[in-house]
This record gives C-alpha cells, structure tokens and sequence, in this order.
C-alpha cells in the first residue's frame, strides 16, 4: 500500500491542477503466484465519495524457458498524465523477457 499528498505550487505554475483529483491519493497492489503463472492488481483511489478510481491487473504465463508472455487491463482514471483526467479502458498483450541472471 502506497499513500502520497501533493507539493502545492503557485497558480502560473501548476500545469497539472486537479492531478489529485485523478491520479488518488494512494494505491494498493497485490500479485500472487501460481506455478509459473503470476496474476497483479493495483487498484487507485482518491478517498472521496464520487471517487475517481483506476484498476490495473496484470497477468505473466511462460512461453518457454527465458519468455514470458504477458497481459494488462486498465480501466478508470489515472492510468497516465496525458490522459489522467478521463476515464479509460484499455487493454495490452505483450512479451517479457525473464530469467536470463
């Protein structure tokens, strides 16, 4: 678990004003294992009552011995700056490269 408050700056210098508003004022994470398959979540929220949360869950299964292949969904707010203040879903397929060391 993770919890942050923001630096107040000066009006001219705030580029990102309501940041707080989207990105929360903290997270939780868990991941788990099963075999050689991993499952992650990060959940986000903002601590108000018309929250603005974000959900991220993450799962890695081999492919073979030094490849893992890999997928990600994201859905609320703040999932990155640009588009922090919007509510997104998304979802991602990749590889990952593990276990070389």
């Amino acid at each position: 678990m993770e919890l942050w408050g923001r630096v107040n700056e000066s009006a001219e210098d705030d580029h990102n004003p309501n940041i707080e508003r989207y990105m929360g004022q903290g997270e939780v994470a868990m991941d788990c294992r099963w075999g050689q398959r991993t499952f992650a979540g990060i959940m986000k929220n903002d601590l108000r009552s018309d929250n603005k949360s974000g959900l991220r869950l993450d799962w890695t299964y081999p492919l073979n011995k030094h490849l893992k292949g890999y997928v990600e969904g994201c859905t609320g707010y703040g999932e990155n700056l640009i588009d922090g203040d919007r509510t997104t879903h998304r979802i991602g397929f990749g590889l990952m490269l593990a276990d070389w060391f």
